[in-house]
């Protein structure tokens, strides 16, 4: 909302803020308003940095993989280098709890004092997570892909020149992505509501091309590999 953005620029539009060695950018936490409220502040100041820092699972939302898949997807379409969750680690009772929230769910569940003690369940948070984490490495710089509110993506170009495409189906139906880079493509058929990583080599700087004529059903999805001053990880 457009208050939001003017409370969000009221810190770096005070020159002695700006002047701050320390001043590196500026966090976001995801519980409302329009994402894309950081890529205004973004267009505004070019150079400051993007973090989102804190948004929370928990018990209330019906679906945690479509509402981990979208954040994910939006927080780093609209410069964010990083994405945060709460918490890491609780247990079956979502604790240890010192105050805030007590529905909030961790990447891990550490069972203590039932007759599963000590034992791990590994939650969606942690898989959601693990689409970034396991495969964007420390470096990588966000590159141009096809936006499409059906087959959501971003697409990332690790240090090494390999890329990274995360893709989520946000639709109820099968939807066949098809990729397309360096003049070559290739088809994925996503099922209803899931997510997948898509990764492969190539040179450090080559254009994609979305396949013309798409037909229903499937999602043209061009990946732009070359480095452009977009967020980075």
């Amino acid at each position: 909302m457009q208050s939001q953005r003017r409370g969000a620029a009221q810190g770096p539009d005070d020159p002695a803020v700006r002047s701050q060695p320390n001043f590196g950018g500026m966090a976001w936490h995801g519980y409302e308003g329009d994402v894309t409220e950081q890529s205004a502040v973004h267009d505004r100041y070019p150079g400051l940095g993007v973090f989102g820092t804190e948004h929370s699972g928990g018990t209330w939302i019906a679906d945690q993989q479509q509402e981990d898949m979208r954040n994910l997807i939006d927080y780093t379409r609209n410069w964010a280098s990083s994405w945060v969750k709460w918490s890491l680690a609780v247990d079956q009772n979502g604790g240890p709890h010192n105050g805030g929230c007590g529905t909030c769910t961790g990447l891990i569940t550490v069972h203590n004092g039932d007759d599963r003690s000590g034992q791990v369940d590994y939650t969606i948070e942690y898989y959601t997570m693990g689409h970034l984490t396991k495969f964007v490495k420390p470096g990588a710089h966000r590159i141009d892909s096809t936006a499409d509110s059906s087959v959501m993506n971003v697409a990332w170009q690790n240090p090494d020149g390999s890329k990274v495409l995360i893709a989520y189906n946000n639709t109820g139906s099968t939807r066949t992505a098809d990729v397309g880079w360096n003049g070559e493509h290739f088809t994925y058929d996503l099922p209803a509501g899931a997510s997948a990583t898509f990764t492969w080599g190539g040179p450090a700087s080559a254009a994609g091309h979305a396949p013309d004529g798409t037909p229903a059903g499937r999602t043209a999805i061009a990946a732009e590999a070359a480095l452009s001053p977009h967020n980075k990880r």
